[in-house]
């Protein structure tokens, strides 16, 4: 692929957006802030786009991967994960694997993600780059999303009588929201109503991978 203006256009706004939403999500960004569209053109063409950033509190770290000079294939994705969780070790399991691609992931690939998650206990996410041209979570009509901690989970839990996560409603693993907030299986969400004059109150959901 020849990296065209609009290519290299399209990656710079991918990586601003994606480090905005990183930010939110508690990421320390200050390492690939303030790259010019020139410098993106440099990094692509020295396969350098890359990123692995860390949450400064909690020390969880996330590595964001670009393969999008060419369709990306199940077997890299394994290859991905062997190289940084098992070979070079840059990532552990409490880490998350954001690889970001050309097209939408197809259904052998979300097949793949769901193996590696229930085989290994490994978070991996595709992102088609088209879908980080906007920043998803400020769109009007999708509302506030906040994960809730183990403590928040558990207090929630109790709060309403809940035994078993089964009992709550349901949010894809593979919906756009929880892609580019990293949620897990089994983690809980509270989403929150966007209307000012509704009368119902906050709602939640729990991740599940299908």
């Amino acid at each position: 692929m020849t990296n065209s203006n609009s290519f290299i256009i399209s990656i710079y706004n991918s990586r601003k957006i994606l480090l905005e939403i990183l930010q939110e999500r508690g990421f320390n960004i200050t390492k690939y802030s303030n790259f010019s569209i020139t410098e993106i053109g440099i990094l692509l063409e020295n396969n350098q786009l890359d990123m692995l950033l860390e949450n400064d509190n909690t020390k969880k770290k996330i590595y964001v991967k670009f393969y999008i000079n060419k369709l990306i294939k199940p077997q890299n994705i394994y290859d991905i994960v062997e190289d940084l969780f098992h070979i070079e070790t840059i990532l552990e399991k409490k880490d998350d694997l954001m690889i970001i691609i050309k097209d939408e992931p197809n259904d052998t690939m979300m097949e793949n993600i769901k193996d590696i998650w229930v085989s290994e206990n490994i978070y991996v996410s595709l992102v088609n780059i088209k879908r980080l041209q906007f920043n998803i979570l400020k769109h009007t009509l999708v509302p506030k999303h906040t994960l809730l901690s183990l403590d928040e989970k558990e207090q929630f839990m109790k709060t309403y009588n809940i035994m078993d996560s089964s009992q709550i409603p349901d949010i894809s693993f593979f919906s756009p929201v929880s892609i580019v907030l990293g949620i897990r299986p089994g983690d809980i969400v509270k989403i929150e109503r966007s209307s000012r004059t509704a009368i119902e109150a906050d709602f939640y959901r729990v991740c599940k991978i299908y």
